[in-house]
């Protein structure tokens, strides 16, 4: 190893080049009509800005107690304020890398915030303030100390990583291992730094020195499903993009190379290989594993693979450097063919990431109706009225304190909600179809169908996106107020029954493909429709359903689809639009319904874009409802 510290360049030009790639990010992140990120970002957000008020948040194990501590001063600022964080993050991690390939090649440290900036799934986390830039830059500034000399304060930084984010798994024992390889004993200790300083906060806080060291919160959860185990390696050209993963592989195959030319260098190569590349293709696996196997809190997220996105660029750069100081020689035209070189580079990189992330974000449609229905919540938020809820980005949006138990209460299991409870008349109740469906683990029809819950108001995208789960996503609004229930259920539409129905548009069958008993309807492209049904029209009605089921007997050739489509308008306009594609076999839709908006019209039609016959064994449409009586 060389070197005693980490070494500096005198060239100042690639730092700005980073200032300049980092305020552009910062802009992008401002100025976009959407947010990146309303979930884990926004959480963390909140942690980070409300630390100063319940300071046992700084020891949130899911928070990253490390990440909520430095990015506190930030989230004052607002929801941006974490990105400004993250975009610091990145360019002290820049600073850092071209210190240590500055030594070796000074015209390659300009490579270093073009490779980083526009790894697509890196940008991604820094614009969206996510944990992943502070761990990088954590885990960066170990490994160049550690490649020079500086052991004892490498292994007390790296001792903080497990408090950062879980990839520390990946790295630490690298770090340690390569510190038993050279005998550093006496740096060995520093490691416990940070357990030992999270053991006393926690013993001061919770009175148990454990608890913080003890908290997983990823183990056991399984609520995220499982996943193919090449997953992260199938869409890598999204993770790293298309040209830093050739030049990783290029890397990668020229560095035997280097390693044979350079013998001078050997030590320093091997340790870079170690520290950087194993420890980033460690990291990769762990989550593979943990997304392919389930049960570890996985939802086969591919920023997560952010974290070892600056290892790669270190090791990338340095191998290129270092074959480019042993064969290239110095002169004035070289120096040209490296700035095409990189400008080309940079043009490829910059419109991969582009291409990948879609800048500037767009405004989804999840966003779109939380944004609708902020307002409302914030106007019925009076008094002690007490909200219910879970949705992070709404709970911003709302200007709340999540930890404020006075005003808001975590909507975590029907227990939450519990009869006798903390919930009063008159309580909020805010059901979102992610993160209660998923993560509280409150089903919609649970507050539909009980008999304390009043309905308030649907808030729902006209093309409602279909979330994790199966769950198209909608908010819907309740208040607590304990009433009877009445049901009713009216068969509107039975294939093959003779009866008439008024509200039939079209239905064209031809002869049955299928044994008696079967019907099929022609190869037309709508040969089943609906005019105006009689739903969404009783304001009285708490909860309304239009169920379409039966059986298809018909096989979905591929790349065609049958499909049921379910709209409304106000007027002219479309409000709403739901679809439904259908594969052989017995098939249940149910069509949520908003009550009360008898202005509304609907339509309900069968979309066969097979161009053939299309043979069912039964088919039939429900109306089903439900009136809400005080008690």
């Amino acid at each position: 190893m060389e070197g005693s510290a980490i070494p500096r360049t005198r060239d100042s030009g690639p730092i700005v080049l980073a200032f300049l790639f980092a305020t552009a990010a910062l802009l992008v992140r401002v100025l976009s009509i959407g947010v990146p990120d309303t979930g884990d970002a926004v959480a963390h957000y909140q942690h980070a800005r409300y630390s100063w008020i319940h300071h046992d948040l700084w020891l949130n194990a899911w928070a990253k107690p490390v990440f909520t501590l430095l990015a506190s001063p930030f989230a004052q600022l607002g929801l941006w304020g974490t990105a400004l964080f993250t975009a610091l993050c990145a360019v002290f991690t820049v600073w850092i890398i071209i210190g240590f390939v500055g030594r070796v090649n000074r015209l390659w440290t300009w490579v270093v915030p073009v490779l980083l900036f526009f790894a697509p799934q890196y940008a991604y986390t820094v614009m969206s303030g996510l944990t992943e830039p502070l761990f990088a830059l954590l885990a960066v500034l170990s490994v160049v100390l550690v490649l020079n000399n500086r052991w004892s304060l490498a292994l007390a930084i790296a001792s903080f990583l497990p408090y950062s984010r879980p990839e520390h798994v990946a790295l630490i024992p690298f770090l340690v291992g390569f510190t038993l390889l050279h005998r550093k004993w006496r740096a060995l200790p520093w490691i416990a730094l940070g357990t030992l300083v999270y053991a006393i906060a926690s013993a001061i806080v919770f009175h148990d020195p454990l608890k913080v060291l003890l908290s997983d919160p990823y183990t056991g959860v399984d609520v995220y499903g499982t996943g193919p185990a090449m997953h992260f390696v199938d869409h890598m050209d999204e993770i790293i993009g298309v040209p830093l993963k050739w030049a990783t592989l290029f890397a990668v195959i020229c560095w035997p190379v280097l390693w044979w030319k350079d013998r001078e260098r050997r030590s320093v190569h091997l340790g870079v290989l170690l520290l950087t590349l194993l420890p980033a293709l460690a990291i990769l696996c762990i989550h593979s594993y943990a997304w392919w196997k389930g049960g570890h809190g996985s939802l086969g997220l591919l920023r997560v693979l952010a974290t070892g996105v600056p290892l790669l660029v270190l090791f990338v750069v340095h191998v290129l450097a270092s074959l480019w100081e042993l064969f290239i020689p110095v002169c004035r035209g070289w120096k040209i063919v490296g700035a095409l070189v990189f400008i080309t580079y940079g043009s490829f990189a910059y419109a991969d990431l582009r291409d990948q992330l879609l800048l500037p974000f767009p405004e989804d449609p999840v966003q779109r109706t939380e944004l609708l229905a902020a307002p409302v919540i914030k106007e019925k938020l009076t008094g002690d009225t007490r909200l219910y809820m879970l949705d992070p980005y709404l709970l911003a949006l709302c200007d709340v304190d999540p930890w404020n138990g006075d005003k808001v209460r975590m909507l975590y299991g029907m227990g939450s909600l519990a009869k006798g409870g903390s919930i009063r008349p008159g309580d909020l109740i805010v059901w979102d179809g992610h993160f209660c469906q998923n993560e509280g683990g409150v089903p919609l029809d649970s507050l539909l169908l009980g008999d304390r819950f009043e309905p308030l108001v649907k808030f729902a995208p006209e093309e409602k996106p279909i979330m994790l789960g199966g769950m198209a996503y909608e908010i819907d609004l309740f208040r607590y107020a304990p009433a009877e229930h009445l049901w009713t259920r009216d068969t509107l539409f039975v294939l093959g029954d003779p009866r008439h129905f008024p509200f039939i548009d079209r239905i064209d069958t031809v002869p049955s493909l299928e044994p008696s008993g079967h019907l099929t309807v022609s190869a037309e492209q709508y040969p089943i429709g609906f005019k105006v049904l009689p739903v969404g029209m009783d304001p009285a009605t708490s909860y309304e359903d239009l169920i379409i089921r039966g059986e298809l007997q018909s096989e979905v050739p591929k790349k065609q689809e049958i499909l049921f489509v379910f709209t409304e308008s106000e007027g002219e306009k479309q409000v709403s639009y739901l679809k439904k594609s259908l594969a052989k076999g017995a098939f249940e839709w149910r069509v949520q319904v908003l009550a009360g908006l008898s202005h509304r019209t609907n339509k309900l039609y069968l979309w066969n874009r097979t161009g053939r016959p299309v043979d069912f064994a039964r088919l039939e449409v429900i109306h089903e409802r439900v009136r809400r009586s005080a008690k």
